[in-house]
C-alpha cells in the first residue's frame, strides 16, 4: 500500500507541477509591459484663468498610460495634454525617458497623438493593433502599471454600447460602458482598454462607487486616426475659447486692464 501511495504521488508530481508552472509562464508572458506596448506618459502644464486671461493657474502634473501605435505615435486622451508645457515618454520596463510631442489632437473626440522627439525610443514595442468588433458581453482588460513597473490587469464587463456626451459637451459620441473595479493609481489618467491583446478602446470617465467606466471605442479611435492621417491634419475639433489663442489673451488682457485704469479715474 506504501509503494502505492508512493507511485500516485510520482505521477501527481511528475504531471500537476509542470502544469502549474506552464500556466504561470503563459500568463507572465501575456502581460508583460513590452508585449502589450505601453508606455507611461508624464505632463506638465498650466490651464489659463478665465476670469484674468492673461494669468495663469497654478500648474499641474499629470501620469497616464499611452498605447503605442503604428509609425511610432502613442495614443493618449485630450484631456490629458490639455494646456500641456512639457510632454515627457517613458519606458515601463527600464524607466528611460525622452521628450514628445504632441502632434494631433481633437478635443471633441477627447483624442491625442504623441510622438517622442528620439525616433528610435519605441523601438522593440510592436503597435497595438485595433479591434472593432465590442458587443455587448465582452469582457475587455483595463491595463495598468505599478510604480515598480509590475503590470496589473483589471478585467471588466461591456454592459452597454451607446451615444454620450464627451467632456467637451459639444457632441454626443459612441462610447462603452463597463462594470469594473478599476483601482486608482498613478497613471491612470488615461488607461487603455484590451481585448485578445488588441486595443479595444480607452478610459473616459470612471465612476468609483458605482464601479461603471465610460471608454472611447476603438471605432472611434480609427475614424480619428483617419483624419490624423491626412496631410493638412494636425489640429482639428480644437474648441475656441475666450483663452485658446495667445491673440485673444491679448486683447483680453488690455482690454480688461484699460475698464480697470477707466474705474479708477
Amino acid at each position: 500500500m506504501q509503494g502505492i501511495r508512493l507511485l500516485l504521488l510520482v505521477v501527481f508530481c511528475g504531471l500537476g507541477v509542470p502544469s502549474a508552472f506552464a500556466k504561470k509562464e503563459i500568463t507572465q508572458a501575456a502581460v508583460q509591459p513590452r508585449q502589450l506596448s505601453l508606455v507611461r506618459v508624464n505632463v506638465t502644464g498650466q490651464g489659463f484663468d478665465y476670469f484674468r486671461p492673461w494669468q495663469k493657474r497654478a500648474p499641474f502634473s499629470k501620469r497616464a498610460l499611452g498605447a503605442v501605435l503604428s509609425q511610432g505615435r502613442v495614443l493618449v486622451t485630450a484631456d490629458l495634454v490639455a494646456n500641456q508645457n512639457y510632454v515627457e515618454l517613458e519606458r515601463a520596463e527600464s524607466g528611460e525617458k525622452t521628450a514628445a510631442s504632441v502632434e494631433v489632437v481633437d478635443y471633441e473626440a477627447n483624442l491625442a497623438l504623441l510622438q517622442p522627439q528620439d525616433k528610435k525610443f519605441l523601438d522593440g514595442l510592436p503597435p497595438l493593433e485595433l479591434t472593432n468588433d465590442t458587443v455587448v458581453g465582452d469582457r475587455l482588460a483595463a491595463l495598468q502599471l505599478e510604480q515598480t513597473g509590475a503590470l496589473v490587469v483589471t478585467d471588466g464587463l461591456v454592459t452597454a454600447i451607446q451615444v454620450t456626451r464627451y467632456p467637451t459637451e459639444v457632441g454626443q459620441f459612441l462610447t462603452y460602458r463597463l462594470s469594473i473595479a478599476l483601482q486608482f493609481r498613478d497613471n491612470s489618467y488615461t488607461v487603455p482598454l484590451v481585448k485578445n491583446n488588441k486595443l479595444a478602446g480607452l478610459l473616459l470617465r470612471y465612476d468609483p462607487r458605482s464601479q461603471l467606466m465610460d471608454a472611447i471605442p476603438a471605432p472611434i479611435i480609427t475614424h480619428f486616426l483617419k483624419d490624423a492621417a491626412k496631410p493638412t491634419t494636425r489640429v482639428f475639433h480644437q474648441l475656441v475659447s475666450v483663452t485658446s489663442r495667445p491673440a485673444i489673451r491679448n486683447y483680453e488682457s488690455t482690454r480688461a486692464r484699460m475698464e480697470m485704469a477707466a474705474g479708477f479715474m
